[in-house]
């Protein structure tokens, strides 16, 4: 879990880890973002939007490294951009059946509304 802000986050707090940080930071935050962090095993990294350029490299470092650890801890659990653009057309294919299929769910009641109004236009 990546959390930015930490020139916010740790308020001028220089004296304290990065851990005691994010522990702080978790004590104030709400469940939903705390159970996010415990299923992501506790691992955070802060990163402070105003930092160095050498600081932003360092993170990036760490990220990179953090992701690798992970997918070697985890192999054939991440999705690729193929498996990630099936994912995109399976959903906008079933966007647009369900779309049709309301259409013509609408198409069908206005044909019943209009025949109960006009009883003898059938071509409505």
């Amino acid at each position: 879990m990546i959390i930015t802000h930490e020139e916010e986050i740790r308020d001028n707090d220089i004296q304290s880890s990065n851990d005691q940080i994010i522990q702080k930071y978790f004590q104030e935050a709400p469940q939903i973002l705390q159970e996010f962090r415990i299923k992501c095993n506790h691992r955070c990294l802060l990163i402070n939007n105003r930092a160095s350029f050498e600081e932003r490299e360092r993170k990036i470092s760490t990220i990179i490294q953090m992701i690798k650890h992970n997918e070697d801890q985890h192999p054939n659990t991440f999705f690729n951009q193929e498996m990630f653009d099936q994912a995109e057309r399976y959903d906008r294919e079933g966007n647009n059946n369900l779309f049709h299929r309301q259409q013509k769910d609408v198409e069908g009641e206005v044909r019943k509304y209009s025949s109960r109004i006009y009883p003898y236009n059938d071509h409505i």
